[in-house]
């Protein structure tokens, strides 16, 4: 069962910041002789995403609690809907949050999720 993505920070990302890319489905193998031989790993391909938030620091000091001990380092999935396609999803966070300090009170935090394939 994933987590529930907390109400305190918010629903929603920057999608300019949104970068989908699916790892490739398909596996290619030498053949002794003639063309390479190809084929489907799997049906659904691993999705890792770039996703930024706009987050002030107590949003941040929070994100950071998620990730540390909630989420126990990013081994545990949470759900967060998906920002093109308006689907909850269960995800999982790569790496710790980085931050970009905007100025003022206003911070950016970029992550590096993948998609949960049940």
């Amino acid at each position: 069962m994933a987590l529930t993505w907390p109400i305190t920070l918010p629903q929603y990302v920057l999608v300019s910041d949104w970068k989908e890319t699916p790892e490739s489905t398909l596996i290619t193998t030498s053949m002794s002789t003639g063309p390479k031989k190809v084929r489907a790993k799997y049906s659904e391909p691993n999705i890792n995403v770039t996703v930024g938030m706009w987050l002030n620091s107590t949003q941040y000091s929070e994100l950071m609690i998620f990730h540390k001990t909630t989420s126990q380092g990013g081994s545990l999935s949470f759900t967060f809907t998906h920002p093109i396609l308006n689907e909850a999803m269960d995800w999982r966070m790569l790496q710790p949050p980085s931050l970009v300090a905007l100025g003022g009170v206003t911070y950016k935090v970029i992550m590096t999720w993948t998609k949960v394939i049940i």
